[in-house]
C-alpha cells in the first residue's frame, strides 16, 4: 500500500516572511519596480506565468527551467508565480521555494531593469571596491541585495570574483565590465546604462 500524498495547499508566502529573522535590519523595504509589481495585481501577470508553464510538461524536471523563465520575465519570482507554478507542478510549495532559494540567479525580492554588481575580489578591494559600493548606495538610495532605485531602474549587489583582477576594481551592469572605476565615474556609468 502506497503512502498517501498529503494535499497541497497554497500559502501566503508574503506573511510566512513575518517569520524569518532579520539579519541586520540595515535594509529598507522597497517598493515594487514600475511593470514588475506582484503577480495577480490584475491578472496579466498570472496569464504570463500560465503561457510559461505551457511550455513545459507538468512534471518536476521542469520546476528549475519555468522558474528560470519566470524570473527572466518579472526579474524576481512572485508569490503568487510560485504557487501557481507549484500547483500546475503538482508540488508542495516547500519544494519550489527550497530549489528558487538554492539557485542565486533566481531572486524572492524585486529586482530593478538592471543590476549593478561591484566585484569584491581581493584585487578590487584593496583597489577600493568598497568604495564604489558605498557611492552606489548613496546614488541609487539602495541597500546591497535589497532593493530597487526609487526609479525602479537599479539594484545593487556585491560579488566575490568576476574574473578580471587586472581591471580592478570592477562594476558590472547586465554584461558590461566597467574597468578601474572610481566613485567619480559612477553618475556617468549610471547615465550610460539606464533602461530606456
Amino acid at each position: 500500500m502506497s503512502p498517501r500524498r498529503a494535499k497541497r495547499t497554497d500559502v501566503d508566502i508574503e506573511n510566512t516572511r513575518a517569520l524569518e529573522p532579520k539579519a541586520g535590519g540595515t535594509g529598507a523595504k522597497a517598493p515594487p519596480s514600475p511593470g514588475k509589481t506582484k503577480a495577480g495585481a490584475d491578472g496579466n501577470e498570472l496569464k504570463a506565468v500560465d503561457e510559461v508553464l505551457s511550455h513545459y510538461p507538468a512534471e518536476e524536471p521542469s520546476l528549475i527551467m519555468v522558474l528560470q523563465e519566470i524570473n527572466d520575465r518579472f526579474n524576481w519570482l512572485p508569490p503568487e508565480a510560485m504557487n501557481r507554478v507549484a500547483g500546475a507542478l503538482d508540488l508542495p510549495l516547500a519544494k519550489v521555494l527550497g530549489v528558487a532559494t538554492f539557485y542565486k540567479a533566481l531572486s524572492l525580492e524585486p529586482k530593478g531593469e538592471r543590476t549593478v554588481k561591484v566585484c569584491l575580489g581581493t584585487a578590487c578591494h584593496v583597489r577600493g571596491a568598497g568604495m564604489l559600493v558605498d557611492e552606489l548606495k548613496r546614488s541609487l538610495e539602495v541597500e546591497v541585495g535589497r532593493g530597487i532605485s526609487p526609479d525602479g531602474a537599479y539594484s545593487l549587489e556585491t560579488v566575490n570574483c568576476v574574473g578580471a583582477c587586472a581591471m580592478a576594481p570592477v562594476v558590472v551592469v547586465e554584461d558590461n565590465y566597467y574597468a578601474h572605476m572610481e566613485p567619480g565615474n559612477i553618475a556617468k556609468m549610471l547615465k550610460k546604462e539606464r533602461p530606456k
